[in-house]
């Protein structure tokens, strides 16, 4: 009996040892309102929130926080037993929820408030765009949404595009359908977008480009905006194919640029089969700013078309023609709203089926090479008021035999080779007092070089141009 009397006091004494130990070390007390939270979590919608929890302790030991998320943070205010924790959240931009732990220590005791935020309400697709064809068209678009989602077709006036249902797909999750139906296009292509809505407020959009009918040979489209063709033209090859002759009106850029590209092949057969012309008379090709008018909608276009050393003023592109094979005729841009503009080098190099072209008389440059290999190029009219004071390297070595070239008087600079393994069979000149010596002249044989009255004896004492067995004099008037 006395045995067990000894253990029992012996254990009541280890509990009431016990019981005095932990007693300074029960830690943080938090008042009534942050006990909730920190029991039950903090639970939070997709805004950005800050709040204040706070407790005391009967430990003189200092207090840390930390936590396990970038986007949450935590900040502590602690001194003679009592204290403030502050927690900030940000807003959570993304669809899905995420979670995070804020950590407070005090000693070797350890409080743990765990926060749970929702994802924004949004919509996510699988596709951010549709490019359909020209018929008559119905299509289905699934979508996640994490709440009451609607939608509306922009622009608002459009009346080919028609918002057919909104459905939640049956398995309660956040699958939706929406389905729209499209009009049969019969002219150029064009374009829509629907404006995802949940919870009342735009979330997404999703592109519609349809496509243009089949193209004449003929087409002329008028570019409102440049950065259009390749919305209005679309990028099928075959429909691009079918066009002969193709006139723009208005402001190109380098988008629009790359469209014009899919027009050219090659294949020298191609001339044959697939000759295009193309006329910039009334078009004026911008290089500030690579323009999206598009951008609304959602729509990106492909990767835009320009070369790497682009001088960044107006000009017809190095290589924008570049072995076009199939192009057998172009007109530059004659328009105003291009003070003057440069063919930059290579610009025409490797037409093969190029016959005819005409200098605007805007040009002011020509560079490098710029109809080198062209072969059947057998007309390039220069007007007598021509801007054109430099013209580059190789610029007339075509390999074929040039009818008629006039060079205008304001030509300042003309490189020594711009005329190597050129013919022509009637070359203008019309410079009076100063005439400009080349290292090469075109081919002299059974060729005439014109020259201005009163100056021929001057041209048979000149190297090079004294070459020329027949130097006619004409009658010239400077353009003023």
């Amino acid at each position: 009996m006395d045995k067990v009397l000894k253990y029992l006091t012996l254990g009541v004494l280890i509990i009431l040892l016990g019981c005095s130990k932990d007693e300074p070390d029960k830690g943080l007390i938090w008042d009534n309102d942050s006990a909730t939270i920190i029991n039950q979590g903090l639970s939070l919608d997709y805004g950005e929130h800050s709040l204040t929890l706070n407790f005391t302790s009967t430990q003189n030991l200092p207090v840390a926080v930390q936590t396990d998320r970038d986007w949450l943070s935590a900040a502590v205010d602690y001194g003679e037993g009592k204290g403030q924790l502050e927690i900030s959240v940000e807003v959570n931009r993304d669809y899905a929820e995420r979670s995070g732990i804020v950590s407070l220590r005090q000693g070797n005791m350890t409080t743990e408030i765990h926060v749970r935020q929702h994802g924004r309400p949004t919509a996510v697709t699988e596709e951010n765009g549709y490019e359909v064809p020209c018929e008559e068209i119905s299509i289905s678009i699934p979508v996640k949404a994490n709440g009451i989602l609607t939608a509306e077709v922009y622009p608002s006036n459009c009346d080919w595009t028609h918002l057919s249902s909104i459905e939640k797909d049956a398995s309660g999750e956040d699958d939706w359908t929406i389905t729209i139906s499209l009009d049969e296009n019969t002219g150029l292509g064009r374009i829509a977008a629907l404006y995802l809505n949940v919870e009342g407020r735009e979330t997404e959009e999703i592109y519609i480009v349809q496509h243009p009918a089949p193209f004449n040979e003929e087409v002329t489209i008028d570019v409102e905006e440049s950065g259009m063709l390749q919305v209005l033209m679309g990028n099928d090859v075959e429909n691009l194919s079918r066009i002969r002759k193709l006139t723009l009106i208005g402001g190109i850029n380098g988008f629009d640029l790359r469209l014009l590209k899919k027009l050219f092949m090659a294949d020298e057969k191609s001339v044959l089969d697939y000759p295009v012309s193309i006329d910039l008379s009334n078009c004026h090709i911008t290089t500030s700013s690579l323009n999206n008018p598009f951008k609304r909608y959602g729509w990106k276009p492909a990767e835009s078309w320009y070369p790497t050393d682009l001088t960044g003023y107006s000009c017809i592109p190095y290589g924008l023609f570049t072995n076009a094979a199939n192009l057998t005729h172009v007109v530059l841009p004659e328009t105003e709203t291009m003070d003057s503009y440069v063919i930059e080098r290579m610009a025409f190099s490797g037409c093969s089926g190029l016959k005819s072209i005409d200098i605007p008389y805007l040009v002011k440059q020509i560079g490098n090479r710029a109809f080198r290999d062209c072969p059947n190029l057998t007309e390039i009219n220069i007007p007598d008021n021509s801007m054109l004071n430099i013209i580059g390297d190789e610029v007339f070595t075509t390999g074929s035999v040039i009818e008629s070239l006039s060079l205008p008087e304001i030509l300042v600079y003309i490189s020594p080779n711009s005329f190597s393994g050129c013919r022509v069979k009637n070359l203008h000149l019309h410079w009076f007092y100063y005439i400009e010596e080349v290292e090469i002249v075109p081919e002299t044989d059974g060729c005439t070089l014109y020259v201005p009255e009163g100056t021929a004896d001057l041209y048979r004492v000149t190297p090079n141009w004294c070459n020329f067995q027949n130097i006619v004099e004409e009658p010239y008037t400077p353009y003023e």
